[in-house]
């Protein structure tokens, strides 16, 4: 009996070192099969949300893709790059908009632009000195996400609204948010930056001189209530005069009002809100 007994644990050691064996063929298969597609890689500037991998990833050379901006799809074309993201297996899942507030960060601390977001999706544009760089982010689901970038050498012409696309907006909607328009910190002072949107702007009104609007100014709630509406009013005025003075436009076609942090396009709590919230409107006049 005792023999019997010995080979019975024998039989259970040997059925734990299979088990055990097992385990670890299954563990390094999963890790293995996480791990990074071939060689690739992140993007430089937009290091991936913890806890994934990179499941495929595609490049290719002068290839064209449509970004949403949040008004329209504009084309860029250049060097392409996507990449799909997966979570690991054992990772707690993120919220989807944890990793559109992420990438929003991202893509500030670099000194771009968010143009489009969602709880889902989020479209920036990232301008350097050589080129200016375009993301879409895509959330597919908790577990997939994806990052389809292009490089476009600076001077195509790629963030370019004519004069009637404009007008198709202000039609549908019934106002023009003007995303171009930038103003330095604490200022209503219009960059040289500004003027080709500005100049677009002004060619409208001269082409459609029974249209009136109200020109509206926003601000983040950075600050005082009322110095941010007192601004916010300032840089309205600023939009004004520039139309006016320029393009000899009537004033009382433009009423400029200032409403500050009051009326935000997306919370004031969000990461990235106050880039968005920062902004000048045409609203068109019944």
């Amino acid at each position: 009996m005792l023999k019997n007994f010995g080979n019975a644990s024998l039989n259970t050691i040997n059925q734990r070192k299979i088990i055990l064996l097992l385990t670890v063929i299954v563990c390094c298969v999963s890790l293995f099969g996480q791990n990074d597609y071939r060689d690739s890689k992140d993007h430089p500037l937009l290091p991936r949300f913890r806890g994934y991998y990179i499941g495929k990833s595609d490049q290719m050379e002068d290839y064209t893709y449509n970004f949403f901006n949040g008004d329209k799809d504009v084309e860029a074309t250049g060097k392409y790059l996507e990449i799909k993201y997966y979570l690991k297996d054992g990772q707690k899942e993120p919220l989807e908009d944890d990793i559109v507030r992420y990438f929003s960060q991202i893509v500030q601390k670099n000194s771009g632009r968010i143009l489009y977001r969602s709880n889902e999706e989020m479209t920036a544009l990232i301008s350097l000195k050589d080129k200016d760089i375009w993301v879409s982010l895509i959330i597919w689901s908790v577990r997939q996400h994806s990052l389809f970038i292009v490089e476009v050498e600076t001077g195509l012409p790629v963030f370019d609204f004519s004069v009637d696309d404009i007008l198709k907006i202000i039609k549908l909607k019934g106002r023009y948010v003007i995303r171009e328009l930038n103003f330095p910190e604490d200022s209503h002072q219009i960059l040289n930056e500004s003027a080709d949107i500005l100049n677009k702007i002004g060619r409208l009104l001269q082409k459609y001189s029974k249209m009136k609007f109200y020109v509206v100014g926003h601000t983040s709630d950075r600050g005082e209530l009322n110095y941010n509406i007192k601004l916010s009013e300032r840089r309205a005025e600023a939009v004004k005069n520039y139309l006016v003075t320029k393009f000899d436009i009537e004033e009382e076609r433009l009423t400029p009002k200032g409403i500050g942090p009051l009326s935000p396009e997306t919370s004031h709590k969000e990461s990235g809100s106050r880039t968005i919230n920062d902004r000048i409107e045409l609203v068109l006049k019944q």
